[in-house]
C-alpha cells in the first residue's frame, strides 16, 4: 500500500509517535544534540538527500529547529538530559565522535551511581 502523506504531515506523526511511547516510561537518559540552526543546515546540504534540499523543505527545519529548545525542555519523564553541542562536534569526524562517545559513556557511569 502506498501512503501519500506529506513530510510535515510524517514529521507530526513521528513526535506524536514519540510522545506517545514515552509517556508510561521514565528513560534515564535524553541525549539532546543542541546547535545552531546555520550549523545543521550545512550537515543537511553536505548529507545531500534531494527531498531534504528543497526550500519548502528548508524553511520548514527552520521553524522546526526554532521549537526544539522550548520542546525539550518540556519533556519532564526522562531522569537526566545530557545536552551536547552539535556546533562544537562533528560525530562524522572520528576524533569528535570518540570525544562524544566519552561524554555519553561519564553521563552513564554517573546515572548508574546516583540510580542503580
Amino acid at each position: 500500500m502506498n501512503c501519500n502523506i506529506s513530510f510535515e504531515e510524517k514529521m507530526a506523526y513521528n513526535m506524536l509517535t514519540f510522545e506517545l511511547f514515552t509517556e508510561d516510561i521514565e528513560p534515564d537518559l535524553l541525549i539532546y544534540l543542541r546547535g545552531s540552526f546555520e550549523t545543521a543546515l550545512k550537515r543537511i546540504k553536505k548529507r545531500g538527500r534531494g527531498y531534504e534540499q528543497e526550500e519548502s523543505k528548508i524553511e520548514y527545519f527552520k521553524l522546526l529547529h526554532s521549537q526544539y529548545d522550548s520542546w525539550i525542555y518540556k519533556q519532564t519523564h526522562f531522569r537526566e538530559m545530557l545536552v551536547i553541542d552539535a556546533d562544537k562536534y562533528d560525530i562524522l569526524k572520528n576524533e569528535d565522535k570518540r570525544e562524544v562517545l566519552d561524554l555519553i559513556d561519564q553521563k552513564i557511569k554517573k546515572l548508574k551511581n546516583r540510580y542503580y
